[in-house]
């Protein structure tokens, strides 16, 4: 009789991978009389994009609404993306963003919005050789604000942050045309954005989850 030898592999427990491992970029923002959600992944390791399965969802919930982002690519890269048509949050309402992986476990992040930026008018024609002054309703909070540029024309894009106390001065100059254009008159649209951090779920190897308010007035740029 031959005896015939067998090995037996015993297998450990093996646990499910979580979200340990990525970073999470959860992202809400005002644009007009709309609210934009996006959603980003990246490997905490290597900082490679990640991809969630097909089976795998993001979702945000906002006044009693649950809306799931839809997946996109740009250079190679996914990322989630929602419109929410309508949608003016006020001050401390609060945003809820889900991840479903039937692999990797849920998780829930937070945001509540910041109060709403409301600016003063600004003079229609404004040179960009003289300072500009403009006003805004200051929140009370110590929230960072920034300014911007909402270029259509011979300006080159611009930006900076701002103090929320409710009135700022840019410098004369700040506003620079591009080469070949400096005598041209054109349209330019300043946004003046609030934004607040949220509590973005511990399983995350890191990331944010933002709320951005912010508002556009324009007005035109002459020499």
């Amino acid at each position: 009789m031959r005896w015939r030898w067998v090995a037996v592999v015993i297998l450990g427990a093996c646990t499910s991978p979580s979200f340990g491992d990525v970073e999470a970029h959860l992202n809400a923002y005002r644009y007009f009389d709309a609210v934009v959600v996006d959603a980003s992944f990246v490997v905490a390791s290597d900082r490679m994009d990640y991809a969630l399965s097909p089976e795998d969802t993001v979702s945000v919930s906002f006044r009693g609404e649950d809306v799931e982002l839809t997946a996109r690519s740009l250079a190679e890269s996914t990322y989630y993306e929602a419109f929410l048509d309508n949608v003016s949050p006020d001050q401390d309402e609060r945003m809820t963003i889900h991840v479903r992986s039937t692999w990797r476990g849920d998780a829930t992040s937070t945001v509540t919005w910041p109060a709403p930026v409301v600016l003063d008018s600004l003079p229609l024609f404004a040179s960009r050789g003289a300072e500009l002054a403009f006003a805004w309703s200051p929140s009370g909070e110590p929230e960072p604000m920034s300014w911007s540029m909402y270029v259509s024309g011979c300006v080159q894009f611009n930006a900076g942050p701002l103090v929320d106390t409710g009135t700022a001065t840019l410098p004369a100059n700040t506003f620079v045309t591009q080469d070949g254009r400096e005598t041209e008159t054109c349209t330019v649209g300043l946004v003046i954005g609030r934004v607040r951090t949220g509590e973005l779920d511990a399983v995350f190897a890191g990331g944010e989850i933002t709320a951005a308010q912010s508002i556009h007035e324009e007005f035109a740029s002459t020499p």
